[in-house]
Protein backbone atom coordinates (compact mmCIF):
# COMPACT_ATOMS: atom_id res chain seq x y z
CA UNK A 1 0.00 0.00 0.00
CA UNK A 2 3.01 2.18 1.12
CA UNK A 3 4.58 1.81 -2.85
CA UNK A 4 0.88 2.74 -4.35
CA UNK A 5 -0.43 5.77 -2.36
CA UNK A 6 3.45 7.41 -1.47
CA UNK A 7 5.16 7.97 1.85
CA UNK A 8 5.65 11.82 1.73
CA UNK A 9 8.93 12.97 3.47
CA UNK A 10 8.06 16.51 4.99
CA UNK A 11 11.11 18.68 6.70
CA UNK A 12 9.03 18.48 9.93
CA UNK A 13 8.67 14.64 9.72
CA UNK A 14 12.40 13.75 8.68
CA UNK A 15 13.35 16.26 11.88
CA UNK A 16 11.31 14.26 14.15
CA UNK A 17 12.76 10.74 12.53
CA UNK A 18 16.13 11.86 12.36
CA UNK A 19 15.95 13.29 16.45
CA UNK A 20 14.58 10.12 17.63
CA UNK A 21 16.78 7.75 15.42
CA UNK A 22 18.46 5.08 17.35
CA UNK A 23 22.48 5.46 17.09
CA UNK A 24 24.20 3.09 14.21
CA UNK A 25 27.31 1.91 15.95
CA UNK A 26 30.61 1.80 13.64
CA UNK A 27 33.03 -1.13 13.72
CA UNK A 28 35.81 1.21 15.43
CA UNK A 29 33.17 3.54 17.58
CA UNK A 30 30.21 4.91 17.93
CA UNK A 31 30.12 6.83 14.28
CA UNK A 32 26.66 8.87 13.44
CA UNK A 33 25.64 8.96 9.82
CA UNK A 34 26.64 12.70 9.99
CA UNK A 35 27.47 15.64 7.17
CA UNK A 36 28.22 18.63 7.38
CA UNK A 37 27.25 20.29 3.95
CA UNK A 38 23.65 19.72 2.90
CA UNK A 39 24.57 18.62 -1.14
CA UNK A 40 27.13 16.12 -1.52
CA UNK A 41 28.64 15.55 2.22
CA UNK A 42 32.14 16.24 0.78
CA UNK A 43 33.64 16.59 4.90
CA UNK A 44 33.02 14.26 7.93
CA UNK A 45 31.57 15.92 10.80
CA UNK A 46 28.39 17.33 11.44
CA UNK A 47 25.06 15.42 12.68
CA UNK A 48 22.85 13.80 10.77
CA UNK A 49 20.13 15.47 12.34
CA UNK A 50 21.28 18.72 11.59
CA UNK A 51 21.71 17.00 7.83
CA UNK A 52 18.44 16.09 8.23
CA UNK A 53 17.11 19.68 9.10
CA UNK A 54 18.46 21.26 6.03
CA UNK A 55 16.73 23.36 3.51
CA UNK A 56 14.28 20.73 1.40
CA UNK A 57 13.07 22.26 -1.93
CA UNK A 58 11.98 19.25 -3.37
CA UNK A 59 9.65 17.04 -1.49
CA UNK A 60 10.66 13.00 -0.88
CA UNK A 61 7.93 10.20 -1.41
CA UNK A 62 7.89 7.06 -1.98
CA UNK A 63 8.08 5.99 -5.65
CA UNK A 64 5.51 3.99 -7.37
CA UNK A 65 6.30 0.90 -9.32
CA UNK A 66 5.89 2.92 -12.85
CA UNK A 67 8.27 5.49 -11.23
CA UNK A 68 10.76 2.97 -10.33
CA UNK A 69 11.45 1.78 -14.14
CA UNK A 70 12.21 5.61 -14.31
CA UNK A 71 14.59 5.53 -11.56
CA UNK A 72 16.42 1.79 -13.31
CA UNK A 73 16.24 3.94 -16.61
CA UNK A 74 18.78 6.90 -15.17
CA UNK A 75 20.78 3.64 -13.72
CA UNK A 76 21.00 2.99 -17.49
CA UNK A 77 22.38 6.14 -18.08
CA UNK A 78 24.72 5.97 -15.66
CA UNK A 79 26.32 2.86 -17.10
CA UNK A 80 25.64 0.51 -14.20
CA UNK A 81 23.76 -2.20 -16.75
CA UNK A 82 20.87 -2.86 -14.92
CA UNK A 83 18.67 -5.78 -15.25
CA UNK A 84 15.57 -5.85 -17.95
CA UNK A 85 13.56 -7.11 -15.38
CA UNK A 86 15.35 -5.68 -12.04
CA UNK A 87 12.29 -3.75 -10.41
CA UNK A 88 10.03 -6.66 -9.99
CA UNK A 89 12.76 -8.26 -7.72
CA UNK A 90 13.55 -5.31 -5.93
CA UNK A 91 9.78 -4.24 -5.02
CA UNK A 92 8.49 -7.90 -4.26
CA UNK A 93 12.33 -7.46 -1.60
CA UNK A 94 10.77 -4.36 0.12
CA UNK A 95 7.73 -2.45 -2.03
CA UNK A 96 8.72 0.84 -0.64
CA UNK A 97 12.66 0.96 -0.82
CA UNK A 98 12.50 3.34 -3.79
CA UNK A 99 12.37 7.21 -2.70
CA UNK A 100 12.01 10.24 -5.11
CA UNK A 101 12.80 13.42 -5.04
CA UNK A 102 9.67 15.97 -6.81
CA UNK A 103 10.02 19.44 -7.71
CA UNK A 104 7.50 20.86 -9.21
CA UNK A 105 5.50 17.08 -9.77
CA UNK A 106 8.47 16.23 -12.02
CA UNK A 107 10.76 13.49 -10.38
CA UNK A 108 14.77 15.16 -9.92
CA UNK A 109 16.16 12.15 -8.42
CA UNK A 110 16.05 8.68 -6.74
CA UNK A 111 17.36 6.71 -3.78
CA UNK A 112 16.62 3.18 -3.11
CA UNK A 113 16.67 1.88 0.67
CA UNK A 114 16.03 -1.72 0.99
CA UNK A 115 14.88 -3.23 4.57
CA UNK A 116 16.49 -6.64 4.43
CA UNK A 117 14.99 -7.09 8.06
CA UNK A 118 15.29 -6.04 11.17
CA UNK A 119 18.54 -5.58 11.63
CA UNK A 120 19.72 -4.92 7.56
CA UNK A 121 19.80 -2.46 5.20
CA UNK A 122 21.03 -1.77 2.14
CA UNK A 123 21.01 1.71 0.17
CA UNK A 124 21.43 2.23 -3.84
CA UNK A 125 20.01 4.02 -6.77
CA UNK A 126 21.45 7.16 -5.17
CA UNK A 127 21.09 9.55 -8.35
CA UNK A 128 20.36 12.99 -9.11
CA UNK A 129 19.45 14.58 -12.43
CA UNK A 130 22.23 16.42 -13.62
CA UNK A 131 20.60 19.85 -13.99
CA UNK A 132 18.99 19.50 -10.27
CA UNK A 133 22.38 18.83 -8.68
CA UNK A 134 23.87 21.31 -5.73
CA UNK A 135 20.61 22.23 -5.05
CA UNK A 136 19.97 20.28 -1.56
CA UNK A 137 18.11 17.14 -3.32
CA UNK A 138 20.67 14.91 -2.80
CA UNK A 139 20.81 15.53 1.02
CA UNK A 140 16.55 15.09 1.09
CA UNK A 141 16.55 12.03 -0.56
CA UNK A 142 19.67 10.65 1.83
CA UNK A 143 18.02 12.30 5.13
CA UNK A 144 15.12 9.95 3.68
CA UNK A 145 16.57 6.72 3.12
CA UNK A 146 18.62 7.37 6.09
CA UNK A 147 15.30 8.42 8.39
CA UNK A 148 13.86 4.99 7.00
CA UNK A 149 16.43 2.56 7.71
CA UNK A 150 16.03 2.82 11.40
CA UNK A 151 18.39 1.84 13.60
CA UNK A 152 20.05 -0.98 10.83
CA UNK A 153 23.30 -1.77 9.85
CA UNK A 154 22.96 -0.46 6.19
CA UNK A 155 25.44 -1.31 3.91
CA UNK A 156 26.38 0.16 0.13
CA UNK A 157 28.29 -0.28 -3.00
CA UNK A 158 29.87 3.21 -3.10
CA UNK A 159 31.99 4.61 -6.26
CA UNK A 160 35.86 5.46 -5.71
CA UNK A 161 34.73 9.07 -6.55
CA UNK A 162 31.90 9.14 -3.79
CA UNK A 163 33.79 7.22 -1.02
CA UNK A 164 34.97 10.27 1.70
CA UNK A 165 31.38 11.30 1.12
CA UNK A 166 30.28 8.10 2.84
CA UNK A 167 33.01 8.07 4.85
CA UNK A 168 31.41 11.47 6.32
CA UNK A 169 28.39 10.17 7.03
CA UNK A 170 29.59 7.24 8.73
CA UNK A 171 30.04 4.49 6.52
CA UNK A 172 33.42 2.63 6.24
CA UNK A 173 35.30 0.65 3.88
CA UNK A 174 34.88 -3.08 4.02
CA UNK A 175 35.82 -4.83 0.58
CA UNK A 176 35.89 -3.68 -3.28
CA UNK A 177 33.48 -5.46 -5.23
CA UNK A 178 35.46 -5.36 -8.95
CA UNK A 179 33.04 -5.95 -12.09
CA UNK A 180 34.56 -8.55 -14.53
CA UNK A 181 33.63 -8.32 -17.63
CA UNK A 182 34.23 -9.73 -21.68
CA UNK A 183 32.75 -12.02 -24.49
CA UNK A 184 31.24 -15.61 -23.77
CA UNK A 185 33.20 -17.95 -26.85
CA UNK A 186 33.72 -21.05 -27.10
CA UNK A 187 37.40 -21.20 -25.40
CA UNK A 188 35.30 -19.35 -22.49
CA UNK A 189 33.51 -22.75 -22.03
CA UNK A 190 36.20 -24.78 -22.99
CA UNK A 191 38.25 -23.48 -20.68
CA UNK A 192 35.71 -23.42 -17.85
CA UNK A 193 34.61 -27.21 -18.57
CA UNK A 194 38.62 -27.97 -17.98
CA UNK A 195 38.13 -25.96 -14.62
CA UNK A 196 35.34 -28.03 -12.73
CA UNK A 197 34.53 -31.10 -11.36
CA UNK A 198 33.20 -34.15 -12.96
CA UNK A 199 31.30 -35.10 -9.62
CA UNK A 200 29.79 -31.97 -9.41
CA UNK A 201 25.68 -32.61 -10.78
CA UNK A 202 24.66 -29.01 -12.35
CA UNK A 203 20.70 -28.28 -13.23
CA UNK A 204 18.47 -26.43 -13.78
CA UNK A 205 16.79 -24.08 -11.27
CA UNK A 206 13.09 -25.49 -10.65
CA UNK A 207 10.67 -23.92 -8.45
CA UNK A 208 10.70 -27.32 -6.09
CA UNK A 209 14.43 -26.08 -5.27
CA UNK A 210 13.60 -23.20 -3.48
CA UNK A 211 13.50 -24.35 0.03
CA UNK A 212 16.65 -25.71 -0.38
CA UNK A 213 18.51 -22.45 -1.64
CA UNK A 214 17.25 -20.56 1.11
CA UNK A 215 18.71 -22.64 3.80
CA UNK A 216 21.88 -22.66 1.91
CA UNK A 217 21.96 -18.74 2.33
CA UNK A 218 21.53 -19.01 5.20
CA UNK A 219 23.73 -21.60 6.31
CA UNK A 220 26.95 -19.49 5.18
CA UNK A 221 25.48 -17.18 5.81
CA UNK A 222 25.71 -15.99 2.66
CA UNK A 223 23.35 -12.66 2.85
CA UNK A 224 22.95 -10.90 5.85
CA UNK A 225 18.91 -11.92 5.99
CA UNK A 226 16.49 -14.17 5.26
CA UNK A 227 14.98 -13.20 1.63
CA UNK A 228 12.56 -15.64 0.27
CA UNK A 229 10.27 -13.32 -1.64
CA UNK A 230 13.35 -12.03 -3.27
CA UNK A 231 14.52 -15.13 -4.32
CA UNK A 232 11.37 -16.22 -5.44
CA UNK A 233 11.23 -13.01 -7.71
CA UNK A 234 14.41 -13.13 -8.63
CA UNK A 235 14.92 -16.83 -9.93
CA UNK A 236 11.31 -16.65 -11.38
CA UNK A 237 11.78 -13.47 -13.49
CA UNK A 238 11.94 -13.61 -17.25
CA UNK A 239 15.11 -13.62 -18.80
CA UNK A 240 16.56 -14.93 -15.37
CA UNK A 241 17.88 -17.94 -15.88
CA UNK A 242 19.37 -20.60 -12.82
CA UNK A 243 21.02 -23.33 -11.98
CA UNK A 244 22.18 -25.35 -8.79
CA UNK A 245 25.29 -27.23 -8.17
CA UNK A 246 25.06 -30.75 -6.10
CA UNK A 247 28.05 -32.48 -4.95
CA UNK A 248 27.25 -36.13 -3.41
CA UNK A 249 23.42 -34.82 -3.58
CA UNK A 250 23.64 -31.88 -1.56
CA UNK A 251 22.98 -28.55 -2.97
CA UNK A 252 26.35 -26.62 -2.54
CA UNK A 253 25.94 -23.74 -4.77
CA UNK A 254 23.81 -21.65 -7.36
CA UNK A 255 23.71 -19.16 -9.87
CA UNK A 256 21.85 -16.47 -12.00
CA UNK A 257 22.10 -15.26 -14.88
CA UNK A 258 19.93 -12.64 -16.37
CA UNK A 259 20.01 -9.75 -19.47
CA UNK A 260 20.53 -6.01 -19.12
CA UNK A 261 19.00 -3.47 -21.38
CA UNK A 262 22.03 -3.17 -24.26
CA UNK A 263 22.50 -6.57 -24.94
CA UNK A 264 25.05 -7.98 -22.05
CA UNK A 265 24.45 -10.54 -19.53
CA UNK A 266 25.09 -10.29 -15.91
CA UNK A 267 25.45 -12.89 -13.52
CA UNK A 268 24.61 -12.93 -9.84
CA UNK A 269 24.36 -14.26 -7.24
CA UNK A 270 27.14 -17.14 -7.74
CA UNK A 271 28.00 -19.23 -4.70
CA UNK A 272 30.17 -22.19 -4.89
CA UNK A 273 32.08 -24.27 -3.26
CA UNK A 274 34.80 -23.68 -4.71
CA UNK A 275 36.40 -22.55 -7.86
CA UNK A 276 35.92 -25.81 -9.50
CA UNK A 277 32.54 -25.83 -8.57
CA UNK A 278 32.08 -22.03 -10.09
CA UNK A 279 33.36 -23.01 -13.08
CA UNK A 280 30.33 -25.89 -13.77
CA UNK A 281 28.10 -23.80 -12.37
CA UNK A 282 29.30 -21.15 -15.47
CA UNK A 283 29.41 -23.50 -17.95
CA UNK A 284 26.09 -23.92 -17.53
CA UNK A 285 24.70 -20.16 -17.27
CA UNK A 286 27.01 -19.01 -20.08
CA UNK A 287 26.06 -21.70 -22.21
CA UNK A 288 22.53 -19.73 -22.03
CA UNK A 289 23.79 -16.82 -24.01
CA UNK A 290 24.81 -16.14 -27.43
CA UNK A 291 28.39 -16.81 -28.99
CA UNK A 292 30.00 -13.33 -28.27
CA UNK A 293 27.76 -11.73 -26.17
CA UNK A 294 29.49 -9.67 -22.75
CA UNK A 295 29.09 -11.00 -19.62
CA UNK A 296 29.91 -8.92 -16.61
CA UNK A 297 30.14 -10.37 -13.43
CA UNK A 298 31.06 -8.28 -9.56
CA UNK A 299 33.21 -10.12 -7.87
CA UNK A 300 34.02 -9.56 -4.41
CA UNK A 301 38.06 -8.94 -4.78
CA UNK A 302 38.75 -10.36 -1.54
CA UNK A 303 37.93 -13.65 -2.76
CA UNK A 304 41.03 -14.92 -4.34
CA UNK A 305 40.03 -17.88 -5.93
CA UNK A 306 37.72 -16.29 -7.56
CA UNK A 307 39.20 -13.32 -9.07
CA UNK A 308 41.99 -15.67 -10.62
CA UNK A 309 38.99 -18.02 -12.04
CA UNK A 310 37.41 -14.63 -13.71
CA UNK A 311 40.96 -13.63 -15.23
CA UNK A 312 41.21 -17.01 -16.21
CA UNK A 313 38.76 -16.64 -19.23
CA UNK A 314 39.16 -13.67 -20.16
CA UNK A 315 37.52 -11.31 -18.01
CA UNK A 316 38.87 -8.32 -17.03
CA UNK A 317 37.95 -4.92 -14.68
CA UNK A 318 35.30 -2.71 -16.04
CA UNK A 319 34.95 -0.90 -12.96
CA UNK A 320 34.65 -1.94 -8.91
CA UNK A 321 32.84 -0.44 -6.20
CA UNK A 322 33.77 0.06 -2.71
CA UNK A 323 31.41 -2.33 0.06
CA UNK A 324 30.84 -0.23 2.73
CA UNK A 325 28.79 -0.30 5.85
CA UNK A 326 27.67 2.51 8.61
CA UNK A 327 27.21 -0.13 11.86
CA UNK A 328 29.14 -3.59 12.20
CA UNK A 329 29.45 -5.20 9.11
CA UNK A 330 27.81 -8.48 8.59
CA UNK A 331 29.38 -11.88 8.96
CA UNK A 332 29.64 -13.60 5.24
CA UNK A 333 31.23 -16.33 4.06
CA UNK A 334 32.93 -14.09 1.26
CA UNK A 335 35.31 -17.44 0.00
CA UNK A 336 31.84 -19.03 -1.31
CA UNK A 337 30.78 -15.75 -2.76
CA UNK A 338 31.87 -15.82 -6.46
CA UNK A 339 29.61 -12.93 -7.72
CA UNK A 340 27.08 -10.71 -5.51
CA UNK A 341 23.86 -10.78 -6.67
CA UNK A 342 23.37 -6.79 -7.37
CA UNK A 343 25.87 -3.63 -6.46
CA UNK A 344 22.19 -1.80 -6.40
CA UNK A 345 20.02 -3.94 -3.58
CA UNK A 346 22.82 -5.82 -1.93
Amino acid sequence: AAAATGVLYTPERLQSRATSRPAVASPAAASPLSCSTPDGCSKPGGSFTAWAAAPMVARVRTLKPAEVNTAIDWAEAEGWSPGLADAGPFLAADPGAFLGAFVNGALVGCISLALHSDSSAFLGFFIVLAEHRRKAHGAALMSAALSRAGGRVVGLDGVQEQVGRYEGLGFRRAYLNVRMGGPVTPEVIASLRAQSDSQIGVMPYEVGFIHALERFEEVGPLFPAHRPNFLRAWLGSEGHYGAVAFKTGILSGYGVIRPTRRGAFRVGPLFAADARMASALLVCLLSQVPVGTTVLIDVPEPNEPAMTLMRSIGLAPVFDCVRMYAGAPPVLDLQRTFAITTCEFG
